[in-house]
């Protein structure tokens, strides 16, 4: 049997931990897991359970209902939550359960803000950690695809963990069994038109040649170290080529590509792509490996070149080039502006103040950089938040500038960039909005 303290004991320093239940076996023994962990301490430790409605079956309703009362029986506050995705969402197609993984952590990101939580746990076991090595394998992931899910990650400035990676779902099913809580069961599990399911059916099969999930999620973890390597010296690479200005652009000497093995180059390059944009993710593969190859040949010649790629501008001149956010299609959106620390497009940490009218929405500044004195190029401005009531700009950014005036009102606003892009433990890898499992 599990000794709890052997997989949350590390949690112990959390403010507060926010369990990730949709009902299922595998979140239901976290949840029983858990609370024997908490029930066992000296001290108390702040712990919630989230559950989430997604709204893509009429049966979650009376599932997250079921969930709060599994909760109640252990003694957990349960937090039940919309994830809106009724209308407007084509619930056949492949891409409904990546809507629904998206939906699911900002819902938790959220809930975990509310609750006063810094960490998200969830119950991903060894075999999911298997089905996600196949799906990037298939999908012709490099190393960093390949080492799969992390055992703890970086979630919007939270923690996401998953203490049971290394778990046969067995076990966990046998824990959720034998604590006579009801559990759901949901179909979709078993919808062969989605592709993890698919791979799911074929574990048995694999495992009768030998590729059982443990070996599976082992190579993934030996993926996890080659990687790391990889972001070491991809981050001496950075630190010599890179530099990022208080606006979130960077600045990159094109000796960055100059007898730096081909795989430094991809690591570091997809780095900067990923932290310029806020993204969650690295681009992939083989698009990177296509720009790479087409800045390789213009630096070679002293040409030109601008391209983009995840949401980011590449502009190559004179054997330097600029990365920045993208501005348009792919441009950053708007967000609620509420008061304290607000994290906008992955990129910013606006502090707002508490007297903010409703209806205030940190949105780019767009043309309204002009009211901004700045060197900046306008490019990057454009892409640099403010904040609006309705179509007005309400308020400019305090942020690597000298004031024009003490009109229409300043905010503090500190880019991410620079730190994120030296220290990979803190970047949003397989986090929210990202491909999540």
């Amino acid at each position: 049997m599990i000794d709890p303290a052997a997989y949350f004991d590390p949690l112990l320093a959390s403010k507060g931990v926010l369990l990730a239940v949709s009902g299922g076996k595998d979140s239901t023994a976290l949840m029983v897991l858990a609370a024997r962990w908490r029930d066992r301490l000296d001290r108390p430790v702040a712990m919630h359970v989230a559950t989430i409605d997604h709204g893509l079956r009429p049966e979650a309703v009376a599932e997250t209902d079921l969930v709060a009362r599994n909760a109640e029986t252990l003694g957990l506050n349960c937090i039940i939550l919309k994830a809106g995705l009724e209308g407007g969402h084509d619930r056949s197609g492949g891409n409904v359960q990546a809507r629904a993984r998206q939906a699911r952590y900002e819902c938790l990101v959220a809930a975990a803000r509310d609750t006063g939580c810094d960490t998200i746990v969830t119950a991903h076991h060894r075999d999911d950690q298997a089905e996600t090595f196949l799906i990037r394998l298939a999908r012709g992931s490099g190393a960093y695809g390949l080492g799969a899910m992390r055992h703890c990650v970086r979630l919007d400035e939270l923690n996401l963990v998953r203490p049971f990676l290394d778990v046969d779902k067995t076990l966990l099913h046998r824990i959720a069994d034998e604590s006579g809580l009801a559990c759901v069961d949901d179909p979709s599990n078993r919808d062969l038109a989605f592709n993890r399911i698919r791979w799911r059916t074929m574990l048995p099969q694999l495992a009768e040649a030998g590729a059982t999930s443990g070996r599976i999620a082992e190579t993934a973890k030996r993926m996890q170290r080659a990687a790391d390597a990889l972001d070491h010296y991809a981050g001496e690479v950075l630190r010599s080529h890179v530099s990022v200005d208080a606006f979130g652009s960077a600045t990159v000497r094109a000796l960055m590509f100059k007898d730096v093995p081909e795989e430094i180059q991809l690591r570091a390059f997809a780095r900067l792509l990923q932290i310029v944009r806020g993204s969650d993710y690295t681009p992939r593969l083989d698009r990177l490996e296509q720009l790479l190859r087409a800045v390789r040949v213009e630096i070679a010649g002293s040409g030109s070149l601008r391209r983009t790629l995840n949401g980011c501008v590449i502009d190559l001149k004179s054997g330097q080039f600029c990365v920045y956010r993208e501005w348009g299609r792919a441009g950053p959106g708007q967000v609620a502006a509420i008061s304290g620390d607000l994290v906008w497009d992955g990129r910013f940490v606006l502090n707002l103040p508490p007297d903010l009218p409703d209806g205030i929405v940190a949105a780019p500044l767009g043309n309204g950089f002009r009211d901004l004195t700045s060197e900046a190029d306008p490019k990057v401005l454009r892409t640099v938040p403010g904040l609006f009531a309705g179509n007005s700009l309400f308020a400019l950014p305090r942020i690597g500038h000298r004031d024009k005036s003490a009109e229409p009102g300043r905010f503090t606003c500190r880019s991410l960039a620079a730190g994120r892009l030296l220290n990979p433990g803190t970047n949003h890898a397989d986090t929210l909005r990202a491909r999540l499992c």
